[in-house]
């Protein structure tokens, strides 16, 4: 009897050191390859963004829209993400989203959309997208490029990345503002 215990807890033991880690499907990352269990930190949506936070940045070429990123909402959750809050407004209305960038590997993923009550909906199954010149719309690769992810390269601090934007580029940005490697 005892035999039996000790051997049905050695059985047990073995098959725990066995299991994958325990992680919430929001957590799990899509892209990652199957055994590779990358992690992308918890989403925590920010506040609706206030206008006096709001850091208008260039588009080029030019479109009917301003571009807007909410300084408060630049966060660095870790991984090499880099999060924000963007908005995109004309004359007659606004578009507001959750976005994120993960540098080092040039991807973007769109976490949620605001509502006009300032409620945020989530984006179901977001998964990280390439940043590219033919499909990545303009105020992203501007933003990736020019702004949060220079050089392909994680800002350091939040303060960095409304810093780049108050100035109008980061200072390590390229030039040309190509995606050329």
């Amino acid at each position: 009897m005892r035999r039996t215990r000790l051997l049905a807890f050695a059985a047990a033991f073995a098959l725990a050191g066995c299991a994958q880690p325990l992680v919430s499907e929001d957590q799990r990352d899509p892209t990652a390859t199957p055994g590779s269990f990358a992690l992308e930190p918890a989403v925590v949506l920010p506040p609706y963004p206030s206008d006096q936070n709001l850091l208008k940045f260039d588009v080029v070429p030019r479109t009917g829209l301003d571009f807007f990123v909410d300084a408060a909402s630049i966060s660095l959750p870790g991984e090499g993400v880099v999060r924000f809050t963007v908005v995109a407004r004309s004359d007659s209305a606004a578009n507001v989203s959750y976005e994120g960038f993960r540098c080092i590997t040039r991807e973007h993923k769109l976490y949620a959309r605001a509502g006009r009550g300032g409620t945020w909906t989530m984006t179901k199954d977001p998964g990280w997208e390439p940043v590219s010149d033919r499909t990545t719309p303009m105020y992203r690769r501007e933003l990736y490029w020019h702004f949060l992810c220079p050089a392909k390269h994680t800002i350091s601090s939040p303060r960095e990345g409304a810093d780049a934007l108050r100035f109008g580029r980061h200072p390590n940005a390229r030039p040309e503002g190509s995606l050329a490697d």
